[in-house]
């Protein structure tokens, strides 16, 4: 059972009720044709009526949605559909919906971005389940939701780095940036694959460990989706990506000459891998989660000497020193 698993980004909240191989083979490989079930457009028509119906097309996920999501109750009380109406009728919600009802309006769009995505995803891990996809809105409450089988993605977060709402709720443009419709499948797939393969916590939690992890992460999407920059891989801007590329080997000597890399403090950990507006230890011109894109090239060095090695065996590798080393990363 894959434990519920919530991504937010950004801490805005509106409560409005109580309550093979590296190398992919393209060959025989079975191409997925993913459909996102709007969800968000189901609710704007939803009746007794058809009630029924809505409830066998999202299955448990309707009910999570109702009760966990948006925090209505479940849909068999009474009171159900005044509580739907009070949260559809609410401003911020309106707004929301009218803007994804024209960012999202190509369903085709999004349907392939996600179908490139699992695609690839089921290619490299045979093994894991391939989720259905749900869009909603939720209020600007969780980003994405995972449950066993589905992912759920609240659209209004994915809109487009300067969406005015954005500002007046107080979400801060380091974040925002990364709120654009070219990441929901990017970020969406990221939540998927994280969920399955977690940090370990009974090894030593390091700086290096965390570098890598994520490096791990960043490289498994990259392959997931190959066509996408890493400046967009990482959320970064073009001026953000430029400067590390410019500034690789100096943050690299930095970490090295300071003994950095194995340093335990959760603080300095958070300091070079969270996000953040800025990695202020390297420049206030360094983006935030500058170091996750350090690891991200030294996995990338890893891979490229382990020619042939599968995404599972480098997801499976818990040892960051040993990765590191057989890397023989040197910016």
């Amino acid at each position: 059972m894959k434990n519920i698993y919530v991504l937010l980004l950004g801490a805005v909240f509106l409560c409005f009720f109580p309550c093979c191989t590296n190398s992919r083979k393209t060959d025989n490989k079975l191409k997925l044709e993913v459909k996102v079930l709007r969800l968000d457009r189901d609710l704007q028509t939803l009746t007794r009526e058809n009630l029924p119906l809505v409830r066998e097309r999202y299955g448990a996920f309707f009910e999570l949605f109702n009760t966990t999501i948006i925090n209505i109750g479940n849909s068999e009380n009474p009171l159900y559909f005044d509580m739907l109406d009070n949260f559809l009728r609410h401003g911020v919600v309106k707004e929301a919906y009218k803007e994804v009802t024209q960012v999202f309006s190509d369903d085709e769009r999004l349907n392939k971005q996600f179908s490139e995505g699992l695609t690839n995803m089921a290619a490299y891990f045979p093994d894991m389940v391939v989720p259905k996809i749900v869009a909603y809105i939720s209020g600007f409450n969780e980003a994405v939701i995972l449950t066993d089988s589905v992912i759920g993605i609240g659209l209004e977060r994915f809109l487009r780095g300067n969406y005015t709402l954005y500002a007046q709720l107080g979400l801060l443009n380091y974040l925002q940036q990364k709120m654009t419709p070219e990441r929901v499948a990017l970020i969406a797939v990221e939540a998927w694959i994280a969920s399955e393969y977690s940090l370990n916590i009974n090894t030593e939690n390091t700086l290096l460990t965390n570098m890598i992890h994520e490096g791990k992460l960043l490289y498994v999407l990259k392959q997931c989706f190959p066509d996408i920059s890493d400046a967009t891989l990482m959320g970064y801007t073009k001026e953000q990506y430029e400067w590390c590329v410019a500034n690789e080997q100096k943050m690299w000597e930095m970490l090295i000459t300071q003994k950095l890399l194995y340093v335990t403090n959760q603080f300095t950990i958070q300091k070079f891998t969270g996000d953040a507006p800025f990695t202020a230890d390297f420049s206030a011109a360094a983006p935030g989660k500058a170091a996750c894109w350090i690891g991200y090239r030294i996995v990338s060095a890893y891979m490229k000497r382990k020619s042939g090695m599968v995404l599972t065996a480098i997801m499976d590798e818990k040892n960051a020193q040993l990765i590191l080393k057989e890397s023989r990363y040197n910016p």
